[in-house]
């Protein structure tokens, strides 16, 4: 598999799952059975070899189902609506020049508006939040970070400290994990270190 995500319960049928896609292009759906383990995978994409990132994004659109944000090689970047039975709606536009990006992550509700963000890391390290509007676009983004060019994996676990807060988690190339516990907003405290030795990790959801 060359990328992963963790996109809640995408088949409606109450547990999270898995959605993975394999060098071949495919798009694999590996349904949770509730107990520690897996229902027969599904095949649910083909073509997706020229998606250079995807995650879940929570329910980008508000219409109950959870969605993927996926950005192309050629820089464009469209939102794949789920259905809610484990297939998908027709995709939605989200954007031009997201190719300046190294990495996306899904970051739930991080900015304490209600609907569910994204977030991006430019090729000079600043991270952006691309703050969703609930009518199918973005707001506009805001940068929440510097520096972040020595992190070399992001996700958006959601309220990882239990402050009701949105939280993000990266990994640098020492192998640390750190949290940066968010503050709703644009606003940064301190980066707390919550772990070593995850440079054995491959992909961190």
């Amino acid at each position: 598999m060359t990328a992963m995500v963790s996109p809640g319960d995408f088949n409606g049928d109450g547990y999270p799952d898995l959605l993975a896609r394999d060098s071949a292009g495919v798009l694999w759906l590996y349904p949770g059975n509730g107990s520690a383990g897996w229902l027969p995978r599904l095949a649910v994409g083909q073509g997706w070899n020229v998606i250079t990132a995807m995650d879940g994004i929570g329910d980008y659109n508000g219409d109950g189902f959870t969605d993927i944000a996926a950005v192309e090689n050629t820089g464009l970047c469209f939102i794949y609506l789920g259905d809610g039975n484990g297939g998908w709606r027709p995709r939605v536009w989200g954007g031009v020049g997201w190719d300046g990006l190294s990495e996306v992550t899904g970051v739930n509700d991080f900015d304490g508006d209600g609907m569910f963000d994204l977030a991006g890391r430019d090729g000079e390290g600043a991270l952006w939040l691309y703050p969703a509007n609930g009518y199918g676009s973005w707001d506009a983004r805001q940068v929440i970070g510097q520096g972040w060019n020595v992190m070399n994996s992001l996700v958006g676990p959601g309220d990882f400290d239990g402050d009701g807060r949105a939280d993000i988690l990266a990994r640098n190339a020492a192998g640390e994990l750190w949290l940066y516990s968010g503050q709703w907003g644009s606003s940064w405290p301190t980066a707390t270190r919550v772990g070593t030795g995850w440079n054995g990790m491959t992909a961190i959801l």
